[in-house]
């Protein structure tokens, strides 16, 4: 197979990764090229488009290769850390989420128990809501609106759906540009997620992978955009009185999925997440 790799960020990290994914593709007898997504001619270039976060720029690439029947790799930061650490990187398939392999089938559980993360039990009871954000950049790839106009909207209709209730407005760490909005408290850097998780009735968001931190702290998600945590989560403010609430066993085999769809430096490098990968790409 033909891969080739856009660059649309332009951070070290781009520049690092055809350096050790490369031997890996080529290791398996494909091959990896290297050009820049603000060039991109609208037509595909290879079998696969592999590109590194989501933006408003790789949409155009994904969508033009997915509407010529070809497939896209998208690599990002992992969806599970422990801390917001860690050292794997997400790996998605055919566009912005990892929907397509996470539930295909039952994965075993050696990847999750590697990462010596805790479930904790589901809270008993809750008293404020946490509503978490994500980037810009994120919004324009999932083609919503401004993340300030998302945010307001969105927390109007939570105070609205519960009344009474605190609310914890979590914008994306990273994001200097974020406001407080009327209605809601703002958390922002040092205070962590896990804190804001204590004690939450639920967790609301669109497309942030705080959703997964709230699984594992055991608070209920509602996920009302493209999100991983989808399969485990509300997906309307209708639920938000009573999140669901999915069995131990269904969340962990959730995680022993999950795990599988985030990979380390030296395993995209090895060769063995490529040979995965290309399992799934047979597959789905």
């Amino acid at each position: 197979m033909r891969l080739k790799f856009y660059r649309s960020l332009h951070k070290p990290i781009e520049y690092e990764f055809p350096e050790w994914f490369g031997p890996a593709v080529r290791g398996a007898e494909d091959t990896l090229e290297v050009g820049d997504a603000t060039e991109f001619s609208g037509e595909p270039e290879a079998d696969i488009a592999v590109l590194w976060g989501l933006s408003g720029i790789t949409r155009e690439v994904i969508d033009a290769y997915r509407a010529a029947g070809k497939r896209t790799l998208m690599l990002d930061k992992a969806a599970i850390r422990k801390k917001s650490r860690s050292r794997h990187y997400r790996v998605l398939l055919d566009g912005g989420t990892a929907l397509p392999y996470l539930i295909r089938k039952r994965r075993p559980s050696d990847r999750w128990d590697a990462m010596d993360i805790e479930l904790k039990p589901w809270r008993k009871r809750g008293s404020h809501i946490v509503y978490a954000d994500n980037s810009q950049k994120v919004h324009d790839y999932w083609r919503l609106a401004h993340v300030d106009d998302v945010a307001r909207s969105t927390i109007t209709q939570i105070a609205a759906a519960m009344p009474g209730r605190g609310i914890v407005y979590r914008p994306k760490p990273q994001d200097i540009e974020y406001q407080s909005i009327e209605g809601s408290r703002l958390s922002v850097r040092p205070e962590r997620i896990e804190s804001i998780l204590n004690g939450a009735h639920c967790l609301v968001t669109y497309t942030s992978h705080c959703s997964i931190d709230a699984l594992i702290a055991g608070v209920p998600a509602i996920c009302l955009g493209p999100n991983p945590a989808e399969p485990l989560a509300g997906n309307s403010l209708e639920q938000i009185l009573n999140p669901p609430v999915p069995s131990d066993q269904d969340r962990h085999q959730f995680f022993c999925n999950l795990a599988y769809c985030q990979w380390s430096r030296d395993e995209l490098a090895n060769g063995e997440a490529w040979a995965f990968i290309k399992g799934e790409l047979a597959a789905t």
